[in-house]
């Protein structure tokens, strides 16, 4: 046999032992992803934020590197309401002026903010059409490791667009995001597919893509989705009341090292070691012991100190939640009535000086010739609470007001004058210093109250 030939019978052979593989793989049970396209992509949407233009505003509070252009940056959404609602990342709507949503069949809708909950990054939109069509909902808790998964989104801004990966993981934490556990896959993700959905194999919508671990920016292997179960419940809050109610205990945990876990009786260090406990809070007013190690909480077993929070985020607030604890080597059962997280701006005390805007969530004070002096501003109001509209715009406390709309906030009598010509459901761009950055803010006014 010539050297040709035998390379061609080589050749041959790896033909079709590369068929037989692909042919075994499709008798595995390979996704047929056509299907899968078919059957989610008329669901989803791409979505269009025209960032806020800055226009004429004095100079001492624009950095250099401020962006004075309209671009349009995008992202991804999917219908979960044939009358118009759209859920998308929080992220993706992070300075926005006007929300453009595109359908798949080429139709383009202004949306509107219902809500935003930046601790799950996750939001709300609404655009004025009906009979729409609605993604099919899946189960993430039946999700395996190493499962076929799907994202649509678009990535770069090529709308419609379909990746295909496994599932990595599924309750994955992050040190940023305590109260999400998250389906980690490595489904291509990139800028642009931010809020489309995660798909299994049957075409249904088992997560939101929310985030990617990059040093890029770009995709690189690892990709997260929020769980749709838990989405759809942020879903339920927004509507209803435009933010999101978590559950609290008030307690501190810390890991369980192998010592302990010897020491306890324990053959593996699993739970949730408590560490503090914050006075009259649900766990005080509780039988939880500081030393305690929290093994299950409401049913679900506790196996890090990772897993409390989502699990104390999502109990049902004023009911009691059963907590199996390990104290003195013994398993003990107890009942913590399920307290109401606190915002941050909660435990801000508001002055009696401060001008109230209740409509937006706002508490603001004039600024002193010191504090103008030191942050080198000639005019702005000083945040002292914010809630509400505000909060959910990205408004804290401690941040200064310098501009709404195109008028600039000389005093806080001015901005209390101000509102009052807001209308309901008016869009407003807000110029705000945070810790000596200056950037836009979209407030969405509510109806008066």
């Amino acid at each position: 046999m010539s050297r040709t030939s035998g390379a061609v019978l080589q050749l041959k052979w790896a033909l079709l032992s590369l068929l037989l593989i692909s042919g075994a793989a499709s008798a595995a049970g390979v996704p047929d992803f056509t299907t899968v396209a078919a059957r989610a992509a008329p669901s989803v949407v791409k979505i269009n934020v025209h960032q806020l233009g800055i226009g004429a505003l004095p100079v001492e509070v624009v950095p250099p590197s401020t962006n004075r252009d309209d671009d349009a940056a995008v992202g991804s959404g999917l219908i979960i309401s044939a009358d118009g609602y759209i859920l998308t990342c929080a992220h993706v709507l992070s300075g926005a002026g006007l929300i453009e949503v595109s359908l798949a069949d080429g139709r383009h809708y202004d949306a509107k903010v219902v809500g935003v909950d930046r601790d799950s990054d996750l939001a709300l939109l609404k655009i004025g059409v009906a009979g729409l069509p609605v993604a099919a909902i899946g189960d993430p808790s039946a999700l395996r490791t190493g499962e076929w998964v799907a994202a649509i989104g678009a990535p770069f801004g090529l709308e419609t667009s379909l990746t295909v990966g496994v599932v990595s993981a599924t309750g994955r934490h992050l040190a940023s995001e305590k109260y999400v556990s998250f389906i980690q896959s490595d489904v291509p993700i990139n800028p642009g597919s931010s809020g489309g959905p995660l798909l299994n194999s049957a075409g249904e919508v088992i997560g939101i893509n929310s985030e990617i671990y990059s040093r890029t920016g770009e995709y690189t292997g690892v990709s997260f989705a929020v769980p749709i179960d838990l989405a759809l419940d942020v879903v339920r809050q927004l509507e209803a009341d435009g933010v999101v109610n978590r559950g609290w205990l008030g307690v501190n945990v810390r890991q369980v090292t192998p010592t302990l876990a010897q020491a306890s009786g324990m053959a593996m260090p699993v739970g949730a070691l408590v560490m503090h406990i914050v006075q009259q809070s649900p766990a005080a007013q509780s039988d939880l012991k500081v030393g305690d190690i929290i093994l299950r909480f409401n049913g679900d077993r506790v196996m890090t100190p990772n897993d409390l929070p989502p699990l104390v985020g999502s109990a049902p607030i004023g009911q009691r939640a059963p907590v199996v604890v390990l104290r003195d080597g013994e398993q003990k059962q107890i009942a913590i009535k399920i307290g109401k997280l606190r915002q941050e701006s909660d435990d801000f005390t508001v002055a009696a000086d401060a001008s109230r805007i209740d409509r937006l969530g706002l508490a603001v004070r004039n600024l002193s010739r010191e504090q103008r002096r030191r942050l080198r501003l000639s005019h702005g109001v000083l945040v002292q609470y914010a809630s509400g509209a505000a909060r959910g715009a990205g408004i804290l406390p401690g941040d200064v007001i310098l501009r709404v709309a195109r008028e600039r906030t000389l005093s806080a009598e001015q901005l209390v004058a101000l509102e009052r010509k807001l209308a309901p459901g008016e869009i407003v761009p807000v110029l705000v210093m945070h810790e000596s950055n200056t950037r836009f803010v979209a407030v969405t006014v509510p109806p008066a109250s």
